[in-house]
């Protein structure tokens, strides 16, 4: 797998890191979105990806009329 380097950010005091706006806008995350992280042979890999418009969470998802919904969701509104 080839890498290409996006930039470089330093970790604050509380952890955080900034995404910068251009990064924001290129993958279409907002504010409140979710990002997943995982570990994978000693790195760390940031997933953004279809999530569920109600939770927000990176879930499996299904489209219901062009909208991704993840199971739990789906299921709690099939309940009410």
């Amino acid at each position: 797998m080839s890498k290409e380097l996006l930039f470089t950010k330093v970790v604050d005091d509380l952890g955080r890191v900034c995404l910068p706006s251009t990064l924001r806008q290129d993958y279409g995350i907002s504010a409140g979105d979710s990002i997943a992280f995982y570990k994978a042979n000693g790195q760390i890999i940031m997933e953004f990806g279809p999530r569920c418009a109600i939770c927000k969470k990176p879930e499996s998802t299904m489209q219901v009329n062009g909208t991704d919904i993840c199971e739990i969701c789906a299921a709690q509104i099939k309940a009410s």
